[in-house]
Formats: C-alpha cells, sequence, structure tokens
C-alpha cells in the first residue's frame, strides 16, 4: 500500500489486494460488502456507482504490448468519500509512479490535487489517464507511418501483416477506450450531486479530452482502411501482371509444344521430314516463329 497524505484529503493505493488489505479498505468506512468484493480482482465491464456517502468506479486503460504488438486492458478502481481516495489495481501503473512521484516532488502539485477535495484529485488522476492514453497513440500512429512510407516498396506482403496488426491494434484499443465515454458520463452525473455545480467544468473538460482521443483513434482507423485499399490494389496488380506474364509464356511455348506431339505421330512426322527436310530443319522454322510472335507482342507492349 502506499499513502500520500494531506491536511484535506488521504490517498491510499493498493496494488494486487489481499484480504488484510480489503480489511484495511473497511475500516475506513463502512463500504458494502459487494463493492468491496470488487475490488480482489479486475472487472469485465466499466461503472460508476454513487452510495449516500461515497462513490465508486473503475476505469479501463489501454496498454500497448511490444511482444503482441496490440493493447491490453488495465484497470484502476476508485473508492471516493469526502476526505478519502482509495485506488486499486492489478499491476504497476506507469503512469500512477509518475503521478506518485510528481505529488512527492512538487509542493505546489501536491497542494493542487490533495488541497481542495477529492473532486478535484480525481480530475487531476483522470488527466493525468487520458494524457496516458494519448501517448499510448503514438504506437498506432508510427505504424501507420511505417506502413505509409513501405507501401510502395513492392513489400505488399510484409505490409499485409503490419496492415493487420494496426487494425488489431486499433481496434482493441477502441474497444478498451470507447465504453469509458458512458462511465465517465454517469460520472459526471454523480460527481455534480457529491461535489456539488463548482465541479461542472472539470467533468466537462474530461469528457472533452476524451472525446478527441475517440475522433483521433476513428481517424486511425479510417487511414487504416485506406491503406489496406491501396496495398491491395498493388498486390492485385502485381498478381494480374503475373498472372499475364505467365499467360504469355504459355502462348510463346505453344508451338513448340504443339511441334513436339506432332512429332509424336510417325505418319505426320515423316511428311514433315519430305517437306522440311530432318527434324531439326522443322525445329529451327517453328523456333523462328516462336521469336516472331515475341517480337510482335515486345513492339505492342503487351507484356
Amino acid at each position: 500500500m502506499k499513502q500520500v497524505v494531506d491536511k484535506k484529503i488521504i490517498w491510499l493505493d493498493f496494488i494486487n489486494p489481499d484480504n488484510e488489505a480489503i480489511k484495511e479498505i473497511k475500516k475506513i468506512k463502512d463500504f458494502h460488502p459487494i463493492i468491496l468484493s470488487e475490488l480482489v480482482g479486475p472487472s469485465s465491464y466499466a461503472r460508476a456507482e454513487m452510495y449516500d456517502d461515497y462513490i465508486f468506479f473503475n476505469f479501463h486503460i489501454p496498454v500497448y504490448n511490444k511482444e503482441t504488438k496490440t493493447s491490453s486492458k488495465d484497470e484502476l478502481d476508485f473508492l471516493i468519500t469526502k476526505d478519502h481516495v482509495i485506488t486499486v489495481h492489478y499491476r504497476e501503473l506507469e503512469f500512477l509512479n509518475e503521478f506518485i512521484n510528481e505529488i512527492k516532488q512538487s509542493e505546489e502539485f501536491k497542494n493542487l490535487v490533495l488541497g481542495e477535495s477529492t473532486g478535484k484529485f480525481v480530475y487531476h488522476l483522470l488527466q493525468k489517464i487520458n494524457n496516458f492514453c494519448q501517448r499510448q497513440l503514438v504506437h498506432i500512429e508510427k505504424n501507420l507511418e511505417f506502413i505509409n512510407k513501405n507501401i510502395f516498396t513492392n513489400k505488399e506482403h510484409m505490409m499485409l501483416q503490419e496492415i493487420s496488426y494496426a487494425k488489431r491494434n486499433i481496434l482493441n484499443y477502441s474497444l478498451i477506450i470507447q465504453p469509458q465515454e458512458i462511465l465517465l458520463g454517469s460520472l459526471k452525473e454523480a460527481g455534480l450531486v457529491f461535489w456539488g455545480q463548482s465541479m461542472k467544468i472539470y467533468f466537462f473538460d474530461l469528457i472533452s479530452d476524451h472525446n478527441k482521443i475517440i475522433r483521433q483513434i476513428e481517424n486511425y482507423r479510417n487511414t487504416i482502411e485506406s491503406l489496406e485499399e491501396t496495398n491491395s490494389q498493388l498486390f492485385n496488380s502485381k498478381t494480374n501482371s503475373i498472372m499475364q506474364r505467365f499467360t504469355i509464356l504459355a502462348f510463346f511455348t505453344f508451338p513448340l509444344a504443339l511441334f513436339a506431339s506432332i512429332y509424336d505421330v510417325p505418319e505426320v512426322a515423316e511428311l514433315l521430314n519430305s517437306m522440311f527436310g530432318s527434324f531439326w530443319n522443322s525445329f529451327v522454322i517453328m523456333l523462328m516463329f516462336t521469336i516472331a510472335i515475341f517480337a510482335v507482342f515486345y513492339n505492342k507492349n503487351w507484356f
């Protein structure tokens, strides 16, 4: 457990709380047993609930995984009273450690986030989360830039894989971040009752920043779809070009194949030998005919 104390607010942070930690949380306030049970492990969906004298909500955060090349979901749970903020998470969170260090290193920042109300504290911490979510978009942006840079370098197969990774990452990020819009709306309604109308501007600011992230991820989705379409067109064009060459090659080899099959028939072979001389004379004539066809195709730019 990590603890940050100020004159007005006490912040307690728990990671993977066990039964002893849950007992410590219960000493602060007689929270509902169902709420306490929610703190034992991650929740499948985010929600905000207001009780008589406290608010509970959990927030899901997309975190990029370099090994899988996609975003996975982390969770931060909040239990908030008038003078306590309790946060619970299930592994180390980069942005939370940064937030704690900023409070410890700057007395001015500490007074800003802990010196007024738990509502202001929640605002600043959620702003930190929004900034972290914006940073996670950098991985998607870099991937799109890489695809856009290499899509016309005859690497269609490699780009197909990179596009698949990017589409999966955008989808997973979107699945994590979009439901938070509903949560922030319900948190605003509960928060205005719990902390008063003075918090309205802060909640609108959080919702506005969240909407910016949603719009950005939608732009990335449209971009990757356009890049995928372009890559598919290039791939189809190359495939058609290869098929065209094979077709022409088959056409060129057809006279020679026909010549060979004709010579398999003794009567026809004897007739040709009587007309053109030996087998090799007939072969040279057929080869010249093939070369003539090749020259015509070449002059017409048909391949």
